[in-house]
């Protein structure tokens, strides 16, 4: 284990005492720490926040090791914990770094690294850093195919970190200690997360207009009520995107003679689809309260509960919240916004 310059304080004491955690999650992707910065400032006033989450892959881990000190300087600003999980290709190629020469930038940053059975030679797919608020930076890798380990845990502290994927994996003794685990992702495929975490916060069901309400602040669901002329210069825009992401044969191929808004995008069928989509919620509300991210390990589920753990994902909007129940959890605040969620939970 490297040693960084800054050794972070014992707050297990802390963390024995204090079973409330106020965290937000930055649901945008980015790429710069100023482009972070402003969407920590855009959290606005408030209850002070415990930690800062970012989603999976924003910025790239050589730009995160180099700009070490202005990612510390935000969590400081912010006298908050910040947890990103930047993507290993060396800026502008397809290569990426072996963990040996991760862990030689993070010491020369004066960074912390984990210890672990991750092979040296071997380059994770995206990279942990935890920057305490102090200053301190504890940095691990991505767990892969030939790792056992799936909870990263933070020194001093009852904090561990699963990133991604290697949710669906965790065994329950890797809980041990641990009294809240810390999900940054990029996958977008729980849609529900956001509105299953409202419902919780309520108590009892959603309304139709309640899911409508929260629907609504998803820029993807908007679409579906703007009205015939928005909607045109909607769908130009949609067109103008495709088009500078495509060779330009492929899009003439494949888009070149279809209409700019076709017979089933009239607002009555939108609006008929958007009405498809409020019940398909209310549906899956109905269901567990469980993402199937937490479903997938063995005995996780009882484990969590067991252990009162409660795992909060960092991903995009609809999909960024708190993954399960546990006894006696409840959601003090809460503030689902597109850049930002804020949520304040106690067990």
């Amino acid at each position: 284990m490297t040693e960084g310059k800054e050794r972070p304080p014992d707050v297990s004491k802390e963390f024995e005492r204090q079973r409330r955690f106020n965290v937000a999650t930055i649901n945008p992707p980015f790429e710069t720490v100023e482009e972070l910065r402003v969407l920590v400032e855009s959290l606005g006033q408030g209850e002070p926040i415990d930690t800062i989450i970012a989603k999976e892959f924003a910025m790239k881990v050589e730009y995160a090791i180099e700009h070490l000190d202005e990612l510390r300087e935000v969590a400081r600003t912010a006298n908050a914990d910040v947890i990103v999980a930047p993507d290993n290709y060396h800026q502008g190629t397809n290569v990426r770094y072996n963990w040996r020469e991760i862990k030689e930038m993070s010491c020369n940053a004066g960074a912390q690294t984990e210890e672990g059975n991750f092979p040296e030679d071997c380059p994770p797919e995206s990279v942990g850093l935890f920057i305490r608020k102090n200053g301190w930076v504890f940095i691990f890798p991505k767990s892969g195919i030939s790792c056992s380990r799936n909870v990263h845990r933070i020194p001093d502290s009852k904090i561990g970190i699963s990133i991604c994927s290697e949710i669906l994996s965790v065994r329950p003794e890797e809980l041990d200690g641990i009294d809240i685990l810390y999900n940054p992702s990029e996958e977008y495929d729980d849609i529900f997360v956001w509105l299953r975490m409202a419902q919780t916060k309520k108590g009892s069901p959603l309304t139709r207009q309640e899911v409508e309400g929260l629907l609504k602040k998803d820029v993807g669901n908007q679409s579906f009520l703007l009205n015939e002329e928005d909607y045109l210069r909607y769908a130009q825009k949609r067109r103008d995107n495709l088009q500078q992401q495509l060779d330009k044969h492929y899009f003439d191929l494949m888009y070149g003679d279809r209409p700019l808004v076709n017979e089933g995008e009239t607002l009555e069928k939108r609006r008929e689809q958007f009405d498809k989509l409020i019940d398909d919620v209310i549906k899956e509300l109905a269901k567990d309260d469980n993402s199937f991210y937490v479903k997938k390990a063995d005995g996780l589920i009882q484990a969590l509960r067991e252990r009162k753990i409660v795992v909060i994902r960092s991903d995009g909007m609809q999909n960024s919240g708190i993954l399960n129940k546990v006894p006696g959890m409840k959601i003090d605040e809460l503030d689902i916004q597109p850049n930002a969620t804020r949520i304040s939970v106690s067990v």
